[in-house]
């Protein structure tokens, strides 16, 4: 899974301060919402078998990842308390 190095946590923390962590919580859900759409659409084109090309569902679970990745900036102790329910 990726783990952000130091220049990505500035940019992740940059734009935590730069629009607000209210915001980026928002933006967060946001994300985890059109990954979950996407998810359904390649779920559906399987069960009917379509062809189904997986860039959109890449890009949308690399957003969800970023906004995880600033979720857990956010809240201190969150990812241990993700690795204790994992």
């Amino acid at each position: 899974m990726w783990q952000p190095n130091e220049k990505e946590t500035n940019l992740l923390r940059h734009a935590i301060e730069y629009h607000s962590a209210e915001a980026q919580r928002i933006k967060a859900a946001e994300e985890y919402a059109e990954a979950a759409a996407e998810i359904s659409r390649a779920a559906l084109a399987t069960n009917f078998n379509k062809a189904y090309e997986t860039d959109r569902l890449a890009e949308e679970l690399a957003d969800a990842q970023i906004m995880l990745a600033q979720l857990l900036l956010m809240f201190p102790g969150l990812e241990k308390k993700m690795e204790h329910w994992r």
